[in-house]
């Protein structure tokens, strides 16, 4: 079996040609080498994500019920009138008492679209927008030092991949080399023959 792209030195042969394009092994190696595919820390960072959305809809809602809660406490009388602070709580003067009706100057329907409105508050900051900003300023934060030791990345993601490398092993054709392939042995009628020089 030949792969593509491979030389012959000399000598004749024939070959059936059994796949080309992106479904011999050396277009498979490049087809895999250009998919996007998300890092560990892209992984990581979407769970961080979640969870921090998680909390910041959970906040939102004690919020939204924390004041539903000081509102039906003044209705009922337990807290008086206006009381802002329900551990320290005083009268205001002139307060208009809170009830379901729809007139003018009901203070309850304004309390509950400014808890509607401080719940969405809370879940827009809770959800962290500048996180992807600050991993790709230290990825490339990282790949410039790489590069200051002869490593060089051309892809940001790379360097997650890279930074963690303790050697690197490369293959110099010409140097390494001779970029001539000679058969070791072949296998005929399920039987591996060594071919020595």
């Amino acid at each position: 079996m030949l792969l593509a792209k491979s030389l012959c030195v000399n000598g004749k042969g024939r070959a059936i040609v059994t796949s080309v394009g992106l479904n011999t092994a050396a277009g498979a190696v490049s087809d895999n080498s250009s998919e996007k595919q998300e890092t560990d820390l892209q992984l990581k960072l979407e769970v961080i994500a979640g969870k921090i959305g998680q909390v910041g809809i959970l906040a939102a809602v004690l919020t939204f019920c924390s004041m539903v809660i000081r509102s039906i406490l003044e209705m009922v009388k337990w807290i008086p009138c206006g009381c802002g602070n329900i551990m320290s709580c005083q009268a205001e003067q002139g307060c208009i008492e809170l009830s379901f009706g729809f007139e003018e100057g009901n203070r309850f329907w304004m309390n509950m679209l400014e808890g509607i409105i401080i719940s969405i508050s809370v879940i827009v900051c809770a959800i962290p927008e500048g996180l992807p900003l600050a991993v790709t300023i230290s990825l490339s934060f990282s790949s410039s030092k790489m590069k200051e030791l002869n490593n060089l990345v051309r892809n940001l993601n790379s360097s997650e991949t890279m930074g963690s490398a303790t050697h690197i092993c490369s293959d110099k054709t010409g140097t390494l080399t001779q970029n001539k392939m000679t058969v070791m042995a072949c296998m005929i009628a399920s039987k591996i023959n060594q071919i020595t020089d």
